[in-house]
């Protein structure tokens, strides 16, 4: 079941992955000319609201990693993968129902625990490669515009955006685990993803409102800090991993009782 979900996956992971590869290859571009009027360009940032710029991510955009966490990790990276994310985790099991195949894939002679979690770990393994294709094209971006990013920046990078993806393909899967429509499935972790994506922007900007930064997902999301110094929120971190692991163990346990399936 791994090889086959791996299999039938990887065309989707190379879509994705090259998509937001080119996407920062793009933006890493246009650096060079920012990096040159820096000074200007501050200035005209300083004119906006500070709560605006926390919101957003905007921190100094004449450093490469402030200038791709204003420009594409902080928001057009998220939308991309998190495309991915809904789309293949809410199919694991509704796709099945749709296609009405089904009864085919659980005629294998094997546990539904296991059946369930060899398409988990596939698609974990395609998020680590889609991560690892936009890692490399930051590198090789830097490379380009002649900036360098150390081996442990890139590593905390990695870690900070994989947990990301791996907490929305976990929901968006233990949806699909009880809902037999995958539009319906789909629908849900969209609406949990925006959700979680504007409780993080309200907490930014709002004083008053910023016990929400706890409902989302994108408090912890730091991937500029991880280039740049090569920090991580291992506490945030840490508790999105304990949140993936109970949404997997949550969707084992409702499709390993369901009785009926279509």
């Amino acid at each position: 079941m791994f090889r086959r979900w791996l299999q039938e996956s990887r065309w989707s992971a190379l879509g994705y992955g090259v998509g937001a590869a080119v996407y920062i290859l793009v933006i890493v571009s246009v650096f060079p000319t920012v990096r040159d009027n820096s000074q200007q360009l501050n200035q005209l940032m300083d004119i906006y609201p500070e709560a605006l710029k926390k919101a957003f991510g905007v921190d100094d955009i004449s450093t490469l990693a402030g200038f791709l966490g204003a420009e594409a990790l902080n928001v057009i990276w998220p939308i991309i993968v998190g495309v991915f994310a809904i789309t293949a985790g809410s199919s694991v099991v509704a796709q099945e129902i749709a296609d009405g195949t089904v009864d085919l894939w659980l005629s294998v002679p094997e546990r539904r625990s296991r059946l369930l979690l060899g398409k988990v770990a596939a698609l974990i393994v395609v998020a680590a490669i889609i991560v690892a294709i936009s890692i490399a094209a930051i590198w090789v971006g830097a490379v380009l515009v002649d900036e360098s990013f150390g081996v442990s920046h890139y590593l905390a990078a990695f870690a900070t955006m994989l947990v990301l993806l791996v907490t929305m393909l976990s929901y968006s899967v233990l949806f699909s685990s009880f809902m037999s429509d995958r539009g319906r499935a789909a629908g849900l972790a969209a609406a949990v993803t925006i959700g979680c994506y504007l409780a993080w922007i309200i907490a930014s900007m709002s004083s008053t409102m910023s016990w929400l930064r706890y409902l989302s997902i994108f408090t912890v999301y730091k991937p500029q800090s991880a280039l740049a110094d090569g920090s991580l929120q291992l506490g945030g971190l840490a508790i999105l991993l304990a949140v993936s692991v109970a949404c997997i163990a949550a969707a084992v346990a409702l499709f390993t009782r369901r009785d009926a399936i279509g």
